[in-house]
């Protein structure tokens, strides 16, 4: 009896430390500004997937001109916190707001502290602006949305 009952302990000690802790957890994701202020629409489609204990968030996604060839360029930025509510910016993206512009897809690794702080929220902001470089560039409508690690803490 003492030897099936030690038998069964050390199976399923072995199991849970040859398990994987925390499987990648994928968030799908869809994003996209209005036109009250500018002639087009911005849209960001894709996913958000946890991996490496959460130290690490992919993003695999497009961002579309909704209205190319109205001079207003699409944006996105992507945003984590490592800290439940201080986020900072990792990367954007913009298109150039011309005819025939076709979705650019986007492929982004974020790690949170070089890979050592765990990723507990990712902020995605979508909006269009007129595209030109200069200081007083128009600001359209812009939409943000917060994920949340879907592994919890």
């Amino acid at each position: 009896m003492k030897r099936r009952l030690l038998l069964t302990l050390t199976l399923s000690i072995f199991v849970l430390a040859v398990a994987p802790a925390v499987a990648d957890r994928t968030t799908a994701v869809s994003l996209s500004a209005g036109t009250s202020v500018t002639k087009g629409n911005a849209r960001f489609d894709g996913t958000l997937t946890w991996v490496k204990k959460s130290r690490e968030v992919y993003v695999d996604g497009t961002l579309d001109d909704v209205c190319p060839g109205d001079g207003y360029a699409a944006n996105v930025a992507f945003s984590i916190s490592v800290n439940e509510g201080e986020f900072g910016l990792v990367d954007y993206f913009e298109t150039k707001g011309l005819c025939k512009e076709r979705r650019m897809p986007i492929k982004l690794g974020m790690t949170g502290g070089g890979g050592k702080k765990k990723i507990t929220g990712v902020k995605i902001l979508v909006w269009e602006t007129d595209a030109d470089d200069n200081v007083d560039w128009t600001w359209g409508d812009h939409f943000e949305n917060y994920y949340f690690n879907p592994g919890g803490k």
